[in-house]
């Protein structure tokens, strides 16, 4: 089947010197689109929308996670026509990741008069409650872990069938034993993550055989920045805190999930609260928690 590309923009080219503005960024983000057409069908030729899709890309665009097949969008039709471009949410996310996730968007489009394909949705937001544990301690030497709490909400944002947008607030305890001595930090936190979904592995479904239970469970890896608002009880401070945090879960039943991650703390500590040196939070987690 012959196909045809037309590229009706590309990326425009950046000022020599950045403002440092979201909005610029955005601006110069935005301009780009590429439309093929398939079988007959020709770019001037009258068109009706039919399906959009959600294309997510890593570093810059260099890997795609996801895998567009079109007959899903546009049914057994041999003639019709995609045009990608990245939209204003797309750019929004991109630059809120350092273009680390790069997602665009795909509409497919039938010749007009066409038989119409069956419309495909995108997953619904979900609400999701969130308890567990922390054992954290900052790096460096002379300290051990220290046991806390951490409950909150997160929200589950589909930005394709199988990338999410995750952000989040929890009321977190970290802090650590320091040469004995109890240091307690409160966190307000609110986590930015990126969740990548696949289903079971195929290993996993053939020794189920493929049950009720296994077909309804998803596995995720996550990743992100948080920022957060610290409290030091035993000092009386506020200070400011942010860190990166990569975790791996799984979700059950379609609404029960557990799952484990790390945070690292970019931001150091104040270097009175532990004797001199420089030292981050670290702290793992296990949570779990239910999905509306």
């Amino acid at each position: 089947m012959a196909k045809k590309l037309l590229t009706v923009c590309t990326w425009m080219k950046r000022p020599a010197i950045w403002t440092g503005s979201l909005c610029a960024t955005l601006m110069l983000a935005s301009c780009y689109s590429t439309t093929v057409s398939m079988g007959d069908m020709e770019p001037t030729d009258p068109a009706v929308e039919v399906n959009t899709a959600h294309n997510g890309h890593f570093i810059g665009g260099l890997v795609n996670a996801t895998k567009v097949e079109d007959d899903v969008y546009v049914g057994d039709n041999k003639d019709y026509m995609t045009k990608t471009y990245v939209s204003l949410g797309d750019a929004i996310v991109s630059a809120l990741t350092g273009g680390f996730f790069a997602p665009t968007t795909t509409k497919f489009y039938l010749p007009y008069g066409s038989e119409m394909p069956r419309k495909v949705k995108m997953p619904p937001v979900k609400l999701g409650v969130r308890g567990g544990l922390n054992l954290s301690a900052p790096t460096g030497g002379g300290h051990s872990a220290k046991l806390g709490f951490k409950a909150g909400l997160i929200l589950d944002v589909p930005m394709t069938h199988s990338v999410y947008f995750q952000p989040g607030i929890y009321y977190s305890q970290k802090g650590a034993k320091v040469y004995g001595d109890k240091v307690a930090q409160n966190y307000i936190e609110v986590p930015l993550l990126l969740s990548y979904r696949f289903g079971v592995p195929n290993i996993l479904a053939s020794v189920t055989n493929g049950t009720t239970f296994t077909r309804n469970m998803q596995f995720q890896v996550h990743f992100g920045p948080y920022l957060a608002a610290a409290r030091d009880n035993d000092f009386s401070r506020d200070r400011f805190d942010a860190g990166l945090q990569v975790g791996l879960g799984g979700l059950f039943l379609k609404h029960i999930y557990i799952g484990l991650s790390y945070d690292y703390g970019i931001i150091a500590p104040d270097q009175r609260e532990y004797n001199n040196g420089s030292f981050h939070n670290s702290n793992f987690s296990i949570v779990g928690g239910i999905n509306f």
